[in-house]
């Protein structure tokens, strides 16, 4: 999704060029067509990764929530303490991969959002300057 995000930016920036020392409007028109297709496929790309990273955290959340009634099960066959701070320490563990996991997608999202509108910044601001709609 990166490569395909920088890609885009690369494409932009040629147009941006193009533009900018006068190109001639057919380069510049099959840029801005080129542009607006990776941009409809990026943004499927990206509403099927969301899909899959929720479908991910729900099968996720199903999996420990299982996880939680084995270790219960473990509590109730097995009365000693050292165990219970043993299956405690798994849940923290489990609770700290957990919300790593949830940071670095955050991480990602966030510079996915931030690539996408300054791509759109920079659409919106070329598109105003566009020879061929005057």
């Amino acid at each position: 999704m990166r490569a395909e995000i920088l890609d885009l930016k690369l494409r932009v920036d040629d147009l941006e060029t193009t533009m900018e020392h006068g190109g001639e409007l057919e380069r510049q028109a099959l840029l801005l067509h080129d542009i607006a297709e990776r941009s409809l496929k990026l943004q499927e790309g990206i509403a099927q990764l969301q899909a899959r990273l929720d479908q991910g955290m729900m099968l996720t959340s199903e999996e420990f929530a299982a996880f939680g009634i084995e270790i219960a099960g473990v509590r109730r066959e097995v009365s000693q303490p050292a165990v219970m701070e043993s299956v405690e320490d798994i849940r923290i563990w489990i609770a700290g991969e957990v919300d790593a996991f949830r940071q670095q997608w955050r991480r990602e999202m966030d510079f996915l959002r931030s690539e996408t509108m300054d791509m759109n910044i920079k659409l919106d601001r070329l598109l105003k300057r566009t020879p061929w709609d005057t």
